[in-house]
């Protein structure tokens, strides 16, 4: 079915009975935490967190 459902739907859940878990990628820094990197204002766990994220990104 071109243009319905069919090539849209990625398939039953993941994670469930249905198969295998999936791996949705990680989520972006929040904008409150691009600001406190920016200014110098995360602690030193947070702001390696942040480089590291931002060296995939």
């Amino acid at each position: 079915m071109i243009g319905g459902w069919s090539s849209v739907w990625p398939g039953p859940p993941s994670g469930s009975q249905f198969g295998a878990p999936h791996y949705w990628g990680e989520a972006h820094l929040a904008l409150d935490a691009v600001v406190a990197y920016v200014d110098d204002e995360l602690s030193a766990a947070a702001r390696s967190r942040a480089q590291d994220h931002l060296s995939r990104c």
